[in-house]
């Protein structure tokens, strides 16, 4: 987990659940790759079992303070109790300070694990294993809620603490199975319900995940109806009516036996409406995703919250869903994506699941996967939060062995800190555990730098002249296009800049380019620009329509029926001299649409093949930007020269713009620059890398005709 220490100093702080005999901590400085222990003598601060170790100190770990000093929890859900001639293992957590010292034993575990009825009976009454799963709320730092999936016979618990009072409650057992492993996971929310009535503030509510394969038996005979359902279990945080046991407010169950759906889970809200949705993995899941003719396993779920959906916010008592499979715009399921990483069959994907920040900082939350036993070491994969709460394919992945490490990495996203701004540069940082290996690789967020395209004549402006027949005679170069051979072609000149500005304000730096492969393509489908994501307003504007209009009584032909003409007959009136045809450009094509790389095929919907430039990307202040000031001309020497031809002039409709989509692939200098040396550097998300860039005609259509027209002529010879 990420930690500022007393002395102002950022880093991480390290658990080895299995280092000696009963676990370890380590508090390891940032950039550097020495680690210090954190001394604990577990006999003298517990009441251990002698002889009986393996207390995992170090298993789970959270923290209120997100960013300033503060103490920090950390457990040891195998922790063992002597007490009389009965030995316990109910689990526990201390609390550390600042300093990361004076560690002190919270004695809320094992109060509930010794005084569960029968206990002294039965030993599987005594392995409580509080600990496995551990979570605090900045809102409400002194709340501790603790996770115990051994819990009377592998039922499992959820347990809230006052780390002040020590008063607490526990969740009720009451219609839980046997093996249900509930305390697995943990999280918390304010943001899940609207206030009771009477109150103004939000209630806390926590989620456990019951990730076990439960069974009930009956006269010794399995009931087969609630065999294998895996739960997640929504709870209040205080007590119910005066009653120290708890009942869950929401219930929802996994879809397949064994697929450990509420192995992780997280609150995370990624959409923007102000309401906190769920995330919960289910690493085992059976998947319809394959490779090599063989299924991968494992998925993650997506809950949205259903609060906007409703006419007013409600609240616990109204009785509405708020996460459901009923209603399919609020549901998604996420399967491991194909990558070069390795494709293994149970790659664990969702084993953990990680709040990263607004990593891409447009305004919404993103998230992480892991995969910790995917081929070559494992794997983790980056999502991005939308407006629409759709969640799309991942826009990175990380594989272990793509990471330069002194020794190999395996296990890798096996566990995640949630996001830290370790090194203060305003981004949000993550460290991911290599268990197998004993290795974290700490990925720190740099600060980024979007690029921009634009199109313009050669003196600067966006306005084509009234007239297309003056334009300059391509005639003979449109021959050489395929296609339709017009009599008489024009052809203009127009320049492609491409800018880069930094996200944050950062000044610029006159002397940094960008190379850039650059992609382009007339008149291109909505599905060839978003490749099926939403169009982001300040990115596309919006799609105009034509005012010329089917008469038939006139030569003017519809805009619907003019696209399938031009489309089935390959007559593009419009395109770029040296462009190639589809087939010639896949290479390109898909590493342009690295998010759906199915939708070059789009390019076939629309007329004309693409152009392929590389150029430079340089600096323009965000105040230039802002207050819309004219390319000067260093500016445009340093842009791209390209050629547009007008086939036919008569196919030409003036009424709308001309429309260019551009995709670009941003690329880093080489040698890249040390990590803590990097302040400027490119966005990959390829949603940032699409613009559709529009030029208007300039005409008055009021006095002469501006729509495209068919001009048939014919020759006849007479013969006897």
């Amino acid at each position: 987990m990420g930690n500022t220490h007393f002395s102002g100093q950022k880093g991480v702080v390290i658990g080895s659940p299995t280092e000696g005999n009963n676990g370890g901590l380590f508090w390891c400085p940032l950039l550097t790759s020495t680690c210090s222990r954190i001394d604990i003598d577990l006999k003298k601060e517990t009441h251990m079992q002698p002889g009986l170790n393996g207390a995992l100190l170090g298993y789970s770990m959270s923290s209120a303070f997100y960013n300033s000093r503060g103490p920090i929890t950390v457990c040891a859900p195998r922790l063992s109790w002597s007490s009389a001639a009965s030995v316990y293992l109910p689990g526990g957590c201390f609390e550390f300070n600042e300093r990361l010292q004076e560690p002190q034993l919270n004695p809320a575990p094992s109060a509930i694990c010794l005084n569960v009825e029968g206990s002294n009976k039965s030993i599987d009454l005594r392995y409580c294993t509080f600990g496995a799963s551990v979570n605090q709320h900045p809102y409400r730092p002194k709340q501790l809620f603790m996770g115990g999936p051994h819990f009377y016979f592998d039922k499992g618990v959820g347990a809230s603490v006052n780390t002040n009072t020590f008063e607490r409650v526990i969740t009720s057992v009451e219609d839980i199975p046997s093996n249900t492993l509930l305390g697995s996971s943990v999280d918390t929310t304010d943001r899940l319900y609207a206030p009771l009535p009477g109150l103004k503030s939000y209630e806390l509510y926590v989620a456990y995940g019951g990730p076990g394969v439960p069974s009930s038996a009956v006269n010794g005979f399995t009931d087969k109806t609630t065999f294998g359902t895996e739960i997640v279990l929504l709870f209040q945080s205080n007590k119910q009516k005066g009653t120290n046991n708890i009942k869950p407010l929401m219930r929802i169950e996994g879809q397949s036996f064994g697929s450990r759906f509420g192995h992780s889970l997280i609150f995370l809200e990624f959409n923007g409406d102000g309401w906190d949705d769920l995330i919960v993995g289910a690493p085992y899941q059976y998947s319809n995703t394959t490779v090599g003719g063989h299924r991968r396993h494992g998925a993650v779920f997506i809950f949205l919250n259903r609060q906007s959906y409703f006419y007013t916010p409600v609240d616990e008592v109204s009785g509405l869903e708020l996460f459901s499979y009923n209603h399919p715009e609020t549901y998604q399921i996420i399967t491991p994506p194909s990558h070069n990483c390795g494709n293994s069959h149970i790659p664990g994907f969702g084993a953990t699941i990680t709040k990263l920040g607004d990593i891409n900082h447009d305004g919404f939350q993103d998230f992480a996967v892991g995969a910790p036993y995917e081929d070559n070491g494992g794997a983790v994969y980056i999502y991005h939060g939308s407006k629409s709460g759709k969640i799309q394919k991942p826009t990175a992945n990380n594989c272990a062995n793509d990471l330069q490490s002194p020794r190999p990495l395996e296990g890798f996203g096996f566990h995640w800190i949630e996001w830290r701004d370790l090194d203060e540069n305003g981004y949000p940082d993550t460290a991911i555990g290599a268990a197998v290996s004993s290795s974290v690789a700490v990925l720190r967020a740099r600060p980024v730098v979007k690029l921009s395209a634009y199109l313009t004549l050669m003196d600067s402006s966006t306005i084509l002249p009234s007239s297309l027949n003056s334009l300059m005679d391509c005639t003979h170069e449109a021959q050489s296009i395929t296609g339709y051979k017009a009599p008489s072609a024009k052809c203009i000149d127009m320049k492609l800049i491409l800018t880069y500005t930094s996200v944050d304000g950062k000044p610029c730096n006159p002397y940094k380019t960008y190379p850039v492969l650059i992609l382009l393509k007339c008149n291109p489908t909505n599905e060839w620009i978003s490749e099926g994501w939403e169009q982001i307003s300040q990115n596309y504007s919006p799609d105009y329509d034509s005012k010329c209009t089917y008469n038939q009584y006139s030569n003017i032909i519809s805009k619907n029926i003019m696209k399938e003409f031009y489309k089935n007959y390959s007559l593009s009136p419009i395109v770029f001299i040296r462009e190639k045809s589809l087939s010639n450009s896949e290479t390109i094509l898909k590493d342009c649409f690295k998010r759906n790389e199915s939708a070059y095929l789009t390019g076939y919907d629309s007329p004309g093949g693409y152009l392929q430039l590389e150029g430079n990307a340089f600096c323009r202040d965000l105040n230039k930007i802002q207050d819309k000031i004219p390319f000067n001309q260093d500016e445009l020497n340093l842009a791209s020269t390209l050629r547009i031809i007008f086939r036919d002039t008569y196919l030409i409709d003036q009424t709308e713009r001309l429309k260019i989509g551009v995709k670009w692939i941003a690329k880093m200098t080489e040698p890249y620059p040390l990590a803590d040396q990097i302040d400027e550097y490119p966005v990959a998300d390829p949603r940032e890398n699409t613009e559709l860039l529009q030029i208007s005609f300039d005409h008055p259509c009021a006095i002469r005709q501006c729509c495209p027209t068919i001009r048939v002529s014919y020759n006849v010879k007479v013969t006897r």
